[in-house]
This record gives structure tokens, sequence and C-alpha cells, in this order.
């Protein structure tokens, strides 16, 4: 299923922002965006495969990767600098998915920054009321208010984490807990990337986030 086709999202001072777009030939009714993390690119193995379960069940799949972890530009300036072009990469993200009119349901998945650019998006009415599902894979640190966010959304969730990511609270997921609507997947001695020290419990790990969410997918 691999393509070089992307779309045109630009973003701080005309920058292309990287992007894959995998598309059926017959056409469908169904996005799943994609947006990567900071330093978690969409070669990294949850954004990797996540994409694979969407578009085997015939949803067309748009993966972003703001690419900051890989520019060192971004990481040179101030954080009040790295606000604004954020800023900026966050309103050329919108504009490019407004754009996409085709599409009359989304399913967004986000890891850590990539799940702050999901909680932007939601705030706009018009994506908010054609998604019908979204994967929070370890929110960062906007990862308070998020789940804050998520536990009043009318939308079905699938929160995944590991119990020694530093941005994620268990008060925080106790919260969550009490919501029907809500899934929670939770990786001991998982960190932020969720790994851990064995990497064979970390395969494990990935396996078992791929079979969940397909069940997620599909239900």
């Amino acid at each position: 299923m691999w393509t070089k086709k992307s779309i045109e999202i630009v973003g701080n001072n005309k920058r292309n922002i990287k992007n894959r777009f995998f598309s059926h030939r017959e056409k469908t009714n169904l996005l799943t965006i994609i947006v990567a993390g900071f330093g978690y690119t969409m070669d990294a193995p949850y954004i990797y495969y996540s994409k694979y379960i969407p578009y085997q069940l015939d949803s067309d799949v748009l993966v972003i990767d703001l690419d900051y972890g890989q520019l060192d530009k971004f990481t040179e300036i101030s954080d009040e600098k790295k606000d604004l072009w954020f800023k900026n990469d966050f309103e050329g993200i919108k504009d490019s998915i407004d754009k996409l009119t085709d599409y009359s349901k989304f399913w967004l998945i986000g890891k850590s920054l990539g799940t702050t650019v999901l909680y932007n998006l939601l705030k706009e009415k018009k994506l908010r009321i054609k998604t019908e599902k979204i994967i929070w894979l370890t929110p960062g640190t906007k990862a308070e208010e998020i789940y804050s966010a998520i536990v009043d959304l009318p939308i079905s969730s699938f929160v995944v984490y590991g119990d020694k990511d530093p941005y994620t609270q268990n008060s925080q997921i106790d919260k969550l807990k009490a919501s029907e609507n809500i899934k929670i997947l939770s990786l001991k001695e998982g960190d932020h990337s969720l790994e851990t020290d064995d990497i064979l419990q970390s395969i494990e790990y990935l396996k078992t986030y791929v079979k969940e969410l397909k069940y997620f997918c599909m239900n």
C-alpha cells in the first residue's frame, strides 16, 4: 500500500508540511487522519502500523508529520517562536483538511504532539460533527487539557498510554474510566514512546495495540 502521494499542506513560512496520502481506487467517504509526534515520526512503529487498520477497513488515510525533531531551525528558537510556528502549521493543516470535501466521515489518530493537533482540530464544529472515532496515543504537554476534554466528547475515544509516561497521571485516567465512550489501553512499564526496557515486551505491546485498534475501528 506504499505511496509517494501527498497533498499540499502549507505551514509556517510557506514550508510544505510532510505527509503521505493513501487512497483507494474506488471512492470512499471515510478519511483517517494520523498526526505523528514531535520526535515520533510517521515511520515510527505506532504511527507506521496504525495506518494499515483503517486502510484495510476501506478508509483513505492521510498521515501528517510536523517533523519538528528533525528541524534545527525549530529546536533552536525560543518557546514563544515555537508556539507561533506551531500555530501557523496548525492553520495550514486545518485549511488543507477543510478542502477535502469528498469525505463525510473522519477517524483521527494522534501521537503525543499529534494529539494536540487533534485537540485543536476538534474545536472546529464542521470537523467535529463528522468525526466518528479518535485514537489518543500518549498525549504530551497538553495531556491534562486533553484528558479533561475527552470526558465530555460525544465521540468514541481510544486512549493508549504507558504507566511510566511522565505526562499521564493515574488521576487523569481514573476520570476517563467511568465513561462508556472511552476505551483505555494501559501498558505496564511503558514510557512515552510506549516502549519498555524489554524489547520483546515492547513488540508484544505493539501487537496488542494493533489488535485492539482493529477491534475499536470495527465496532
